[in-house]
């Protein structure tokens, strides 16, 4: 299982006061099967969760978004 983090702020308007954070999360994990000594397949998911968070003038626009992230993948072994 993998992990990752982070965010921003933004702030588009002083005079009327106008912003927004955006944290964010992302979960998720991969398989590999060695299908020949040489290679291996394999399959790989995230789940992405952010959060838009408005304050100031704003604050009633509250959102929320979330993403699947997926890959498929082939390492040769040498």
């Amino acid at each position: 299982m993998l992990g990752e983090a982070g965010g921003y702020i933004m702030r588009y308007a002083v005079t009327p006061s106008k912003g927004m954070i955006d944290p964010f999360a992302k979960a998720g994990a991969g398989v590999y099967w060695r299908a020949t000594p040489s290679w291996s397949l394999g399959l790989q998911a995230y789940l992405w969760f952010i959060p838009e968070i408005h304050y100031g003038d704003s604050a009633n626009l509250w959102g929320y978004g979330g993403f699947v992230e997926t890959s498929i993948g082939a390492v040769y072994h040498l």
